[in-house]
């Protein structure tokens, strides 16, 4: 995994292994949505910071303070299910200070151009390509592990819960996640609708189903 020689070419001998953190901190940003200045934020228990409220409650929430929003409002958010599951796996005796707590060269890091900038180093290590412009080439950086999230769940949610799980500042910008799905991924997903299920019926075939069900 190139996350791991980014890390071991930058290691320091008086820290353990830095990848399980790191790896920690990646999946938490591909399940949260979170930006990656909130996840430096993110707390277990400091209502004075970005925090998870009512972790082991039906429907946990995120709380942002009004210090860390354009609005200067306090508000809370609700998270997705597979991210909850994720805080949950931390045993509620480890549920204290910040949620990620990625290693650097002597001390944790909580510095957001740090991490940006190793997480970048690794997608170019391992070229993991997101774009192309003629002979430019974009590699994956930390900010696509919260477009994954928004891609994911633009096939299971409305464009309305979609953005309360992203927080955007419009809904504008949380459409971009449903207009920009290929051809290829549009069919996939009609061609699936389209296979018969136990007694023969295919899921678009409403009408069908409708007459075989009179008496």
């Amino acid at each position: 995994m190139k996350l791991k020689e980014v890390l071991k070419a930058d290691r320091s001998p008086a820290l353990p292994d830095r990848f399980p953190s790191w790896s920690r901190l990646m999946r938490g940003l591909n399940l949260s949505g979170l930006r990656l200045e909130e996840s430096t934020n993110l707390w277990w228990d400091r209502l004075d910071s970005i925090c998870i409220l009512n972790i082991d409650g039906r429907y946990p929430v995120l709380q942002i303070p009004a210090g860390y929003q354009k609005a200067r409002r306090e508000t809370t958010y609700s998270l997705a299910p597979d991210f909850v599951e994720f805080l949950r796996e931390t045993p509620k005796q480890q549920r204290t200070g910040p949620v990620f707590l990625p290693l650097g060269k002597t001390r944790a890091v909580r510095s957001s151009n740090y991490i940006v900038r190793t997480i970048s180093e690794a997608g170019a290590a391992a070229k993991i390509v997101v774009s192309r412009d003629g002979d430019s080439v974009t590699y994956a950086t930390a900010q696509n592990l919260r477009r994954s999230f928004g891609d994911r769940w633009a096939l299971t949610v409305m464009p309305v819960v979609l953005k309360e799980l992203m927080r955007p500042r419009t809904l504008d910008t949380t459409m971009k996640y449903y207009v920009g799905y290929s051809a290829e991924q549009t069919a996939d997903i009609v061609w699936q609708a389209s296979v018969p299920d136990a007694g023969g019926n295919k899921i678009g075939n409403h009408r069908e189903r409708r007459k075989s069900s009179k008496p």
